[in-house]
This record gives structure tokens, C-alpha cells and sequence, in this order.
């Protein structure tokens, strides 16, 4: 199978063209197909490649530790489900201090969205205005001259493909740590930032999080880019039936 592979000094990246395919075809799913049924819905859900909510927790603690700007991005992409290039594009002026909202320009067709940061009580690594804050104070003291918020240690704006970069250096030192304790890897096809966005879709549908808030907080202009995410079998509906049957007669 043909393989397109880049070298980043202290990351190796491989794009298989089995990733190229899946990307292709949720993308399809999501963009030419606005009334999929529920097989084609179910066959999507089961193609994304996630991250568990361990595994994501221990890559932004990690984060955390070491570099206060990679954490506020990685947190900040966890959080509003981005993709690379609208956290790379972020500026300064999208955020608003005062009412504590960040205002996304989504891609690919999606909406612009204006979201309020998330705080975590009782785990720094996910609370986004802490994180954010952090790095607002640290790049303040660099006097960082550039209009992005995230910027290049170069000046002007990251790029999609160093965001990747700066995701995968976490990733892997967790994936080594995990394995040397033996813990479930990350998925190789979860090795790549836009994981983050598929992770936190997918475990936010999976606890409950109905397809329209999804919708909204993902950015997505479409119900059916939502609904993907959403895994299912008769067993799980019979169980959420007879919660709601209870609600309904209660």
C-alpha cells in the first residue's frame, strides 16, 4: 500500500492512504449525504477513529506540565471541538476577555460560531480559562508582536500541519508511557490532531449530548454531521426507551 511519510525531527508522521479513505468517506457522509439512513450512520460511527477520555486527559496533562502555550491550544481545540486550521487562525480579537467568549471561524462550509471558554473544576488540564489565561500572561511577557493567539516561535501564525506536529510530540510520549505500563495504546488511526475533534464528538454523543447542541457547539451547518457520532443497537435503544417510558408516566 503506497505511503506518504513526513519527518519532523522528533516525530515521524505516516499517512496511510487507509487514513486518506476514511477521511474521505466520513467527509462524504457528512457533505453529500444530508438524509443517510441508519446503517450508512452506523457504518460511519464505527469508521472514526478516537481517543478514549484517558487518553486524552493524560496527552493535555502532559501538555500542562511541560509548555504553557501547546496546552492552551490543545485544550482550547478539546474544548471547541476545532480543527487545526481555525485554531491556527485564532486571533486575538476572537476572544472576549470581559464576557469570556471565543469566536471560532469555522471551515469547510460550517458556521462561525461565538462559544463561552469552558472551565473544569477539579482538572486544571481541561479548564480552558486557566489554560488560557496562562499563556495570555506568558506571551504578554515575551511581547509576543503578532495578532494570533497561538503564534509561531518563528512570528506570524501556526500551521495546520505544526499544530499536527504539536499534538503528536504529546501523544506519543504518552503512547510510550501507557505502553510501558501496559495500558491500551492510542489508536494508530487516532494519531492526528483532528482525533481530538472525533474523540470529543463521539464521547459527548455517546453520554447523551443530543445531535442539535452537538451541531451547534462542533460548528457544523448540517444535523447529519452530528449524527454520525452517534452509536447505537437496538439493546441501547430498549434501555433509553424504557428510561424515558418511566419519565413520560411518572
Amino acid at each position: 500500500m503506497t505511503k506518504c511519510v513526513i519527518r519532523w525531527g522528533y516525530a515521524r508522521f505516516v499517512l496511510t492512504t487507509v487514513t486518506i479513505y476514511e477521511i474521505m468517506f466520513v467527509e462524504a457522509m457528512t457533505m453529500n449525504n444530508n438524509n443517510p439512513t441508519i446503517n450508512q450512520l452506523q457504518v460511519a460511527a464505527n469508521d472514526i477513529k478516537h481517543m478514549s477520555a484517558e487518553m486524552l486527559e493524560e496527552i493535555l496533562q502532559l501538555a500542562m506540565e511541560t509548555n504553557a502555550r501547546d496546552h492552551s491550544l490543545l485544550c482550547s481545540l478539546t474544548q471547541h471541538m476545532m480543527r487545526a486550521s481555525e485554531a491556527a487562525g485564532l486571533r486575538m480579537d476572537d476572544i472576549n476577555d470581559r464576557s469570556h467568549e471565543i469566536t471560532i471561524r469555522r471551515k469547510k462550509g460550517s458556521l462561525t460560531t461565538t462559544q463561552q471558554l469552558a472551565s473544569h473544576r477539579g482538572k486544571p488540564c481541561l479548564d480552558e480559562v486557566r489554560a488560557l489565561k496562562r499563556w495570555l500572561v506568558e506571551r504578554k511577557a515575551n511581547n509576543e508582536p503578532s495578532a494570533f493567539v497561538w503564534a509561531s516561535r518563528k512570528g506570524g501564525a501556526l500551521v495546520p500541519i505544526t499544530v499536527n506536529r504539536i499534538f503528536l510530540k504529546y501523544a506519543e510520549q504518552v503512547n510510550d508511557a501507557r505502553t510501558a505500563r501496559g495500558a491500551q495504546p492510542i489508536p494508530s488511526g487516532a494519531m492526528r490532531v483532528h482525533s481530538i475533534r472525533h474523540t470529543m464528538a463521539t464521547l459527548a454523543a455517546d453520554k447523551g449530548l443530543d445531535p442539535y447542541k452537538l451541531a451547534l457547539r462542533a460548528g457544523w451547518a448540517s444535523l447529519s454531521s452530528a449524527l454520525i457520532y452517534t452509536h447505537g443497537s437496538q439493546e441501547l435503544a430498549g434501555k433509553a426507551w424504557q428510561e424515558k417510558a418511566f419519565e413520560i408516566f411518572a
